[in-house]
């Protein structure tokens, strides 16, 4: 029996037309990802042909912490091969988190005391060793 697009029930339409935008969607992140890693083994293969390890840049890591961070770990399991998926999240935490740390916001803190103000107290406390309290009298 062949149905055309018409004759369909809307709702059967409606799920088929979320399926196909979702995957889509994954398939779009997915081809960005590879794009990505594919960018950054170009680079690897132009400086250091002889290489057994791929060591990336902090650059390097975060393009592709970014791009991978938005595959879900099941895909990206199945979608790298050169890094584990465990190792690119850990990249964008170390990495992208690094930017919403706060050191630049942060102050210098309480002054430090110098080595003057330290030896006029210490002079001071050995001149007078009660601390300007008046001695107890015991009667």
């Amino acid at each position: 029996m062949c149905y055309t697009i018409g004759m369909m029930n809307p709702q059967f339409l409606t799920i088929l037309t979320c399926l196909a935008t979702l995957l889509d969607k994954q398939h779009r992140l997915v081809i960005e990802y590879l794009k990505e890693e594919n960018k950054i083994l170009r680079e690897h293969i132009h400086e250091k042909c002889d290489a057994k390890r791929i060591i990336l840049t902090d650059k390097q890591k975060r393009r592709l912490a970014k791009r991978a961070k938005s595959l879900e770990r099941k895909l990206l399991g199945k979608t790298t091969d050169l890094f584990r998926p465990a190792t690119l999240l850990e990249w964008y935490r170390d990495l992208i988190g690094k930017k919403y740390d706060g050191t630049a916001n942060r102050k210098g803190g309480r002054p430090k005391i110098t080595q003057e103000k330290i030896g006029c107290v210490l002079k001071i406390a050995e001149e007078n060793p009660t601390g300007g309290q008046a001695e107890s009298v015991i009667i």
